[in-house]
């Protein structure tokens, strides 16, 4: 009988570790915004649009800019703007970044390893 005992322990540990391992691929990240996959979010960034910059999608492959506006910062602290963007998305279920590049659009040539980056980072729960 303890031998029968110790087998079903050691099932229990097995069944428990798996479902642990299971469910943890599908925690959500703190700060992460959740989104619904191919259906519109938003994402506010502060800029300062006086000066020829402002944000631009890194991949446009897995995510679409719907509309892309600006409005006032209210608030002032230490940009003059607010860039809004509506996005979708076409990646699978899980824990994505989406990546902005702060750049002059009217440039040609485009550095991004040197230009400021805001990440997010998304969860697509559908």
């Amino acid at each position: 009988m303890y031998k029968s005992k110790s087998r079903l322990s050691y099932t229990f540990i097995f069944l428990a570790s798996f479902i642990i391992v299971s469910c943890a691929s599908q925690l959500i990240p703190k700060g992460a915004f959740v989104v619904d996959r191919d259906k519109p979010f938003h994402v506010e960034i502060p800029s300062n649009l006086g000066r020829g910059y402002q944000w631009k999608l890194a991949d446009t492959v897995n995510y679409k800019v719907l509309s892309h506006d600006s409005k006032p910062n209210i608030d002032k602290s230490q940009a003059t703007d607010i860039e809004l963007f509506e996005i979708t998305t076409s990646k699978k279920k899980g824990s994505h970044q989406i990546v902005f590049y702060y750049l002059r659009p009217f440039e040609k040539n485009i550095d991004t390893a040197n230009a400021e980056k805001f990440v997010k980072i998304i969860f697509v729960k559908k």
